[in-house]
């Protein structure tokens, strides 16, 4: 049997093994990463960089986006007295305006008398999109940052086989070539403070308020976007930040030689240290409140050091030496107990009210299949929302409002959690949820859909069922939007109160198509995304995908660009079970009409449209097309492209 004595030291040595272990693996690399983020504190910015941005004024003022290249000639014009130029804008294409317009900005960098560096990208393969070809006789480098799986970009690759980055080639070209010591690693960009730290001056005043030269002379000019619409920002250590911000702390890190100092040698260091020091503090204090209070000491005396050095610009770690003193103040049987339960109890509290029964078995049985944190999945995510409900809430007392919405929402819910669904949120009457996490699903385009014409099937009964009791519930209807793609799924928000969610552009376009099934006036919406990831019944023996996918009737009403998306997407009416009567025979009118109505040639659409509706008085998408065409035939003030915008969201 074990003395006390070598139990802890065992204990303390098995711990520190094991965290050692996990530190060399790479294990919990975020939250590390999450951990040292705290570590930074806002300075005084170098007063040599200014960012000139193109801000939400600056596109109001000049006009819409994409500027005409000529404006950004002029804006080069404008700030010669800096030292150099870095523009973070992408001119792989050829400007909208044709070629005269892409020639005055080539023509302005030619003449210029300080150096002017374009933005470039860097493929994975080490290959090169560079500006378009007019641009060839110019200075270009890529501006690719380094994006952490949890979203956050940190650090920086300054030099890729033998290419300089765009900081590095601005910084370079500001002190002169060879005089910066440039690393060949990815470095951890050493950000001086949260978004507007650097000093702003809006393009608009360069080019039309008066200008002072004075602010630029002799500095680094960075000219890039800030407005919210144009999406250039990133999640920092501090908070979102716009990209030409980053490159800005990015050259200053390099001008100030900023780079950190970490080894591995002696973060496990740290590590056996304080694993045997928290077991020896257990051993000698019996008392659980002096336990307590000098496990508190010790973890503030070692983070405070930690940041001390930090400033210093040594870097120790904080996530495994705090837990090794942690675990190694408890006894080897207590870690692993609690281990064990814990893992089990977090998934079955964290996930129980979301996650089919099925799903939480699986993962219990296989924990390794649930991240812990955001991480890119290509994923399928629905929205639905009851129409009207505002007006109709309003009408209800609030038990009988209770009453008819938990109702409601417990029959949509047994859909999606039935077609291995997960239930993301409950916005009021509203519900989010996705397919293809926290387990694989390859047909998760498929179980949404199919789930969304289970939901409007239900909803008939609902509404169905109320009228026979006489229960003077109204009869209501719902939209619901779907999409497909790329998310990052995850445990979003803070370590004392988080959610299993997703986030990313393919979100915010699954919740927009919700929003335009009323504007269309029909039940189920997809993308196009979705649509293509559908399976098509093969010619073949008919399988169990195929009789499915014979069952989903689709028709595309529209190319559209959305609030907050830089490209169109077609969309897709998913036609309810029981109404495909009703659009079969107008399907190849509707067809011709939409063609029409790509074409601009709005005369013919409105008669193909008028058609379906003499045929269909009810079909939503002809009216909205029909009614859309009459108004935009009087229109001259614009260029139509087959593609309608909405503004809103």
């Amino acid at each position: 049997m074990f003395s006390p004595k070598r139990y802890y030291l065992l204990s303390a040595i098995a711990i520190a093994a094991a965290l050692s272990a996990l530190m060399v693996s790479g294990a919990f690399k975020m939250s590390r990463e999450k951990l040292t983020d705290f570590l930074f504190t806002a300075k005084n910015a170098p007063d040599n960089i200014v960012i000139v941005e193109i801000d939400d004024e600056s596109i109001r003022t000049l006009g819409q986006w994409p500027w005409p290249r000529s404006l950004f000639g002029s804006l080069v014009d404008k700030l010669q007295a800096a030292k150099v130029i870095g523009i973070d804008v992408n001119f792989k294409e050829r400007s909208r305006l044709g070629e005269a317009d892409d020639l005055a900005l080539a023509a302005v960098l030619k003449r210029s008398a300080i150096p002017v560096i374009l933005s470039a990208e860097l493929l994975p393969n080490g290959g090169l999109i560079q500006p378009a070809s007019v641009f060839s006789e110019s200075i270009n480098a890529y501006t690719n940052i380094v994006i952490s799986a949890d979203g956050t970009a940190r650090k920086i690759n300054y030099s890729n086989q033998g290419r300089l980055n765009f900081a590095a080639t601005v910084a370079q070209k500001y002190l002169g070539d060879g005089k910066i010591s440039i690393p060949s690693q990815i470095s951890r960009i050493f950000y001086g403070g949260p978004n507007r730290t650097y000093s702003h001056t809006k393009a608009l005043d360069v080019l039309k308020n008066g200008f002072k030269t004075k602010v630029v002379k002799d500095k680094i000019v960075l000219l890039g976007a800030t407005a919210r619409d144009l999406q250039d920002y990133h999640q920092t250590a501090f908070n979102l930040t716009s990209g030409v911000e980053i490159q800005a702390n990015a050259v200053s890190t390099l001008l100030e030689q900023r780079f950190f100092r970490e080894s591995s040698f002696t973060n496990i260091l740290l590590v056996i240290l304080l694993s045997l020091y928290g077991a020896w503090l257990s051993h000698k204090i019996k008392n659980f409140l002096g336990l307590f209070a000098a496990i508190g000491v010790s973890l503030a005396t070692y983070n405070i050091t930690a940041f001390a050095l930090f400033d210093r610009l040594i870097l120790v770690d904080l996530f495994y030496p705090n837990l090794a003193f942690a675990l190694g103040s408890i006894t080897s049987l207590g870690i692993e107990y609690f281990a064990t339960s814990k893992e089990k109890k977090f998934i079955q509290e964290s996930f129980g009210r979301y996650l089919s029964p099925d799903v939480i078995r699986a993962i219990l049985k296989n924990p390794a299949t649930l991240s812990l944190g955001g991480k890119k999945e290509n994923l399928t995510v629905l929205f639905s929302d009851i129409r009207s409900f505002t007006t109709i809430s309003e009408t209800m007392p609030p038990e009988k409002l209770t009453h008819f919405l938990n109702s409601y929402l417990g029959r949509m819910t047994d859909i999606i959690l039935n077609s291995g669904g997960v239930i993301d949120k409950y916005i009021g009457d509203a519900i989010m949820s996705f397919w293809g996490a926290p387990l694989p699903k390859p047909d998760h385009a498929l179980a949404g859909v199919l789930a969304a014409i289970k939901m409007v099937a239900e909803l008939q009964k609902f509404n169905e069922e109320h009228t026979r009791h006489n229960d003077s519930y109204p009869a209501v209807n719902i939209g619901v939007g779907i999409n497909s793609g790329e998310v990052t799924v995850g445990n979003m928000g803070s370590e004392k109160r988080f959610d299993y969610t997703v986030i990313g552009d393919n979100v915010n376009l699954a919740s927009r198509l919700e929003s335009l099934t009323k504007t269309y006036g029909v039940n189920i919406l997809i993308s196009e995304m979705t649509k293509q990831m559908l399976p098509v019944p093969s010619k073949a023996e008919e399988g169990e995908n195929d009789a499915t996918a014979r069952k989903i009737m689709t028709r595309e009403l529209d190319r559209v660009l959305v609030k907050g998306k830089k490209h169109p997407v077609r969309i897709y009416e998913v036609v309810p079970q029981g109404k495909e009567n009703g659009i079969v025979p107008i399907l190849d009118i509707f067809d011709g009409g939409r063609e029409h109505y790509y074409k601009g040639e709005w005369d013919k659409a409105i008669e193909k449209f008028e058609t379906v509706l003499t045929a269909n008085p009810q079909d939503g998408p002809s009216q909205t097309l029909r009614d859309r065409c009459e108004g935009l035939k009087h229109r001259q003030d614009f260029k139509w492209e087959g593609v309608f915008e909405y503004k809103e969201k």
